[in-house]
């Protein structure tokens, strides 16, 4: 996944998605010298998911204290669309009923 890195230039920051579900997802940053902090917003996210690619904006839930522990967020897509697709991703569905 990668993000904007939300304090100095605005760079591409990446990270490896290691789990996520309805309740969140959780990452472990892979760029250096990234500082998070619970709270924090990561805009213009993207996330790759086998073939699926997910935009959107991840609210940071919890930061851990050593770096053998992932981050936590919110990830929050940026269409109607995306939406769809996350819940689907997550449920393993194939189709989804409106």
């Amino acid at each position: 996944m990668t993000f904007r890195d939300p304090r100095g230039s605005g760079a591409r920051a990446r990270a490896t998605l290691e789990t996520i579900s309805v309740s969140g997802l959780a990452f472990r940053p892979d760029t250096t010298g990234l500082r998070l902090e619970v709270g924090m917003v990561l805009e213009h996210a993207v996330l790759r998911i086998g073939d699926s690619e997910l935009r959107g904006t991840i609210r940071i839930r919890s930061v851990p204290a050593s770096a053998s522990s992932p981050v936590g967020g919110l990830f929050y897509p940026e269409t109607e669309q995306g939406e769809r697709l996350l819940m689907t991703l997550i449920s393993g569905a194939t189709t989804i009923e409106a």
